[in-house]
């Protein structure tokens, strides 16, 4: 019966959709295997948001190691909360689109043209405080530099002297 349906889906040019969300980093090994298939994506969106055209947007979307742009309309990205960067976890999104590898509309560029895009976790800011032995690793190199800069001065002084 599902292959049936696979047919009469591919006979009306249309491409089953993946069911299980995927990370970039397999959509980029199995780049053409993929190509312009419907994919579904889960990841983090990081970075900035970035304008392709009038109406839509590309938002990048990391996991496995790997990102990918996401193409959405404008109104779709301004419902993520969160866009990941230095000290900042940006939400996960669950995405499902057509993977190109090679899309004609924007210059031949590997992205996901978004279906939907569904937020599963909307991130969260996160403090890194520097630990007691890094501010004494530090303070200890600096003095060695201070030092080291010191000898070389009096040597310095040495040698025009004599």
């Amino acid at each position: 019966m599902l292959c049936v349906a696979c047919a009469v889906a591919l006979a009306f040019g249309c491409r089953p959709a993946i069911a299980q969300p995927m990370v970039v980093a397999d959509l980029v090994a199995r780049g053409s295997d993929l190509d312009g298939h419907n994919i579904r994506l889960r990841g983090e969106a990081i970075g900035d948001v970035l304008r392709a055209d009038e109406e839509t947007v590309w938002v990048h979307v990391l996991s496995g190691g790997t990102a990918v742009g996401v193409v959405m309309d404008r109104a779709t990205a301004e419902t993520i909360p969160r866009l990941g960067r230095y000290r900042r976890i940006g939400s996960t999104l669950e995405i499902e689109g057509v993977f190109n590898v090679a899309c004609d509309e924007h210059g031949g560029d590997l992205d996901v043209h978004a279906v939907s895009v569904k937020v599963l976790d909307e991130g969260s800011e996160y403090s890194d405080p520097p630990s007691f032995w890094q501010l004494a690793i530090s303070v200890a190199l600096f003095a060695l530099a201070a030092v080291a800069v010191a000898l070389q001065r009096r040597m310095r002084r040495r040698f025009d002297a004599g």
